[in-house]
């Protein structure tokens, strides 16, 4: 059976929709003084998604499966920043994600991608980080026993880093490109949106670069005046000014006092893991719920209270699905609003769905997420009041 990736509508194309208008207002920046800006065009952002710890994921559905090869969506991007993963246009990528008891197999066709590039995004599609090929650990299994076969178009990224022909600019593309050595800075931000920081870098012939990184929380700037300084930048005399143009597709806002353009960007992002989220989210509560059947099916006369407490552990799992499901909602309904305040801010986009068309949609969207978020609200509710029903006596002994 082959399965599109239609999942969710109503929900998913308000993310490509706000992500096309970001993309084709984003402004770059200009020069300051006698020193070269690095413009993000030639910066290309960063999501600090790329920095969190992935474990090896096992889909055991097609709705999984779409959530997970969605959630990879940052890790893919960040593959192709490096030129040496792209190639020539057109630029094509598909990946099919197959289920077959007892393992999950991913495939790649793509044009305009190196042998590098396709590595590194097969790589990221089983669920691991960027350039680790260590196998799955657990092998997934289709919930039928049935071959189930998804497609996933690869959003394309945007152009990869130019290291341009000035030892500035190779200095700046170089940064950029080497971002993921710099995570243990960004480390303490990867819940929340990202910092603001720039760079005066000082390049020497004869010598180590200098760098005297100016942001809001002097323990960030420490960290990555040190990090940067382990960076290879060439040997030349010259000095820039460097600013990264940073998302973060986790956090649960886009950053306060950001351009609108850039915060509509950062709401794209959180758009598309939120709704990978939610992809997930009914296969986890069901997966929860089996547990707690395998158990309770099954009691224990010799030992009633270890029985109740087994009972009672796997309830509480269910319950909690349950808020995580609900939060992730919340998140995106959140997200949704914000987007909606800042859609009347936004010149007219240049191509793509007209300000009325992505209001209307997220006006839409808003709706279909009160019904969702009721519905699981009441899961919530009637789950935790079966569990609450479930006495343990705390004293005895397990």
């Amino acid at each position: 059976m082959r399965e599109g990736t239609g999942l969710m509508r109503g929900l998913i194309p308000v993310a490509v929709a706000i992500a096309t208008a970001a993309c084709a207002q984003t402004k770059s920046a200009n020069g300051a003084g006698n020193f070269e800006v690095i413009s993000p065009k030639n910066g290309a952002e960063f999501d600090l998604q790329v920095c969190r710890t992935r474990e090896p994921i096992t889909p055991r559905s097609s709705q999984e499966l779409a959530g997970v090869l969605q959630a990879t969506a940052p890790y893919v991007r960040e593959c192709l920043v490096d030129p040496r993963s792209r190639e020539d246009e057109p630029w094509d990528a598909l990946v099919t994600g197959t289920l077959h008891a007892p393992q999950a197999t991913y495939d790649l066709s793509a044009s305009g991608i190196s042998e590098a590039g396709k590595t590194c995004i097969l790589t990221v599609a089983r669920g691991l980080g960027i350039n680790d090929a260590t196998p799955l650990k657990a092998e997934p299994r289709a919930a039928s026993g049935e071959m189930v076969t998804l497609d996933y178009p690869v959003p394309k990224p945007p152009q990869p880093v130019s290291f341009g022909t000035t030892p500035s600019e190779e200095a700046a593309g170089t940064i950029r490109r080497d971002q993921r050595l710099l995570c243990a800075c960004y480390l303490p931000f990867v819940e929340t949106y990202p910092p603001e920081w720039e760079a005066t870098v000082r390049l020497h012939a004869d010598r180590a670069p200098d760098f005297e990184v100016h942001a809001a929380n002097p323990t960030f700037a420490n960290c990555m005046q040190d990090t940067l300084g382990t960076l290879r930048l060439p040997r030349a005399e010259s000095t820039f000014i460097y600013r990264p143009y940073l998302l973060n597709s986790n956090a649960s806002e886009a950053t306060p006092g950001y351009p609108p353009e850039i915060q509509m960007k950062q709401l794209a992002t959180i758009f598309e893991q939120r709704g990978a989220e939610l992809r997930v989210a009914p296969a986890q509560r069901e997966e929860a719920a089996k547990a707690l059947a395998d158990v309770a099916v099954v009691p224990s006369v010799a030992h009633p209270e270890r029985y109740l407490r087994q009972v009672k552990e796997r309830c509480n799992g269910v319950v909690a699905v349950d808020r995580t499901w609900f939060s992730t909602l919340a998140g995106y309904r959140s997200a949704a609003v914000r987007a909606l305040d800042l859609l009347p801010r936004l010149e007219e986009p240049r191509r793509g769905p007209s300000k009325d068309a992505q209001a209307k949609s997220l006006r839409e969207t808003l709706d279909e997420l009160q019904k969702r978020s009721a519905i699981v609200a009441m899961y919530e509710a009637d789950d935790t009041f079966v569990c609450d029903g479930i006495q343990v006596d705390t004293n005895s002994k397990r």
